[in-house]
């Protein structure tokens, strides 16, 4: 280094130091001897560096924390800055204050997400609201074979009969088995020892009308509380068994054809356009060939009626 450049530097250190006060340049002294390796902050000297600090002999030029009277002031200018920026006091909603703290942000949910809720909501609705199943076997007497749609249950069988029996099954009962399906809240439909029939089935242009038919043996009905404009058409090889409630069997054997009336209404006749009335307590039977004739019911058919009702009208209408 020249000489011109050894005064300059002096002369702007001189410069330097003229701008500090003593406590400054007496403070600065003390920084520059802990730097040499043989020197150590000893504790008197941290005592008195720090009491200096503590009472402003050595000025804090650079506030640390925030919300002191210089964080205030530079809030103040912002303001000002923001004032000139947005005159109408209206600040962009993507534009926060600078240092504010940042709101929470919403993330968007995929649409399956809203879907998936729906779907989740309506399936519990529907297990909270759903129904009795519509056809049921609601209970049987399973002693001798039971033949469905040509399928032969054995009693005793691993393979369940009730999981076959559905509206329009051909059903053959073996002796000393029957059984009983509900048809919903409209009908039960009791099959006795014997009977081969098809269970009822709905009409595919009318809902409220139901059929089926009867070969032989005995079938009973129990109207349910929501029967009232349902119609049960039972047909057999001598005509037609019409069920307008409330209890009635009916019975067919060879040649000829009975209905029996315990409780409300019923038609017969040979077909449709030759149908007559039959009342509670009267049976009616419909001979092959021959003239029907109305007579009181028979006796073994009166016994399995009241013990059909007793059995299953408080269980089936709550009465």
């Amino acid at each position: 280094m020249s000489e011109r450049d050894d005064m300059n530097e002096r002369d702007n250190r001189k410069g330097r130091d003229d701008a500090l006060t003593p406590e400054e340049l007496a403070a600065r002294e003390r920084v520059r001897a802990l730097g040499a390796r043989d020197v150590r902050a000893d504790a008197p000297f941290r005592d008195e560096l720090r009491a200096e600090f503590v009472s402003g002999a050595i000025a804090n030029r650079a506030p640390l924390v925030e919300g002191d009277g210089a964080g205030a002031a530079g809030l103040a200018d912002e303001d000002e800055a923001e004032a000139a920026i947005y005159p109408d006091g209206a600040r962009g909603r993507h534009t926060p204050r600078k240092g504010a703290a940042r709101k929470g942000v919403r993330t968007k949910r995929p649409v399956w997400y809203g879907l998936a809720l729906a779907i989740t909501a309506a399936l519990l609705l529907y297990i909270a609201l759903k129904p009795r199943p519509f056809i049921e076997v609601a209970e049987i007497r399973h002693v001798g074979a039971i033949v469905v749609d040509g399928i032969r249950f054995e009693a005793g069988s691993t393979i369940d009969v009730r999981g076959a029996i559905r509206p329009g099954s051909r059903v053959r009962v073996g002796e000393g088995s029957e059984f009983v399906i509900s048809f919903g809240d409209i009908l039960l439909f009791q099959a006795s020892s014997g009977a081969d029939f098809s269970v009822p089935i709905v009409s595919a242009s009318d809902p409220t009308s139901w059929s089926g038919s009867l070969e032989d043996g005995e079938v009973r009905f129990m109207t349910g509380n929501d029967f009232p404009g349902h119609t049960i058409a039972m047909s057999t090889p001598e005509g037609i068994v019409e069920v307008r409630g409330t209890m009635v069997s009916v019975y067919r054997d060879e040649g000829a054809t009975c209905i029996c009336v315990h409780e409300g209404t019923a038609m017969i006749g040979a077909d449709k356009d030759d149908m007559q009335p039959v009342s509670a307590g009267k049976r009616l039977v419909l001979p092959r060939g021959e003239a029907p004739f109305v007579d009181d019911i028979a006796p073994p058919h009166e016994k399995d009626l009241v013990e059909f009702q007793n059995e299953w009208m408080a269980r089936y209408r709550g009465q």
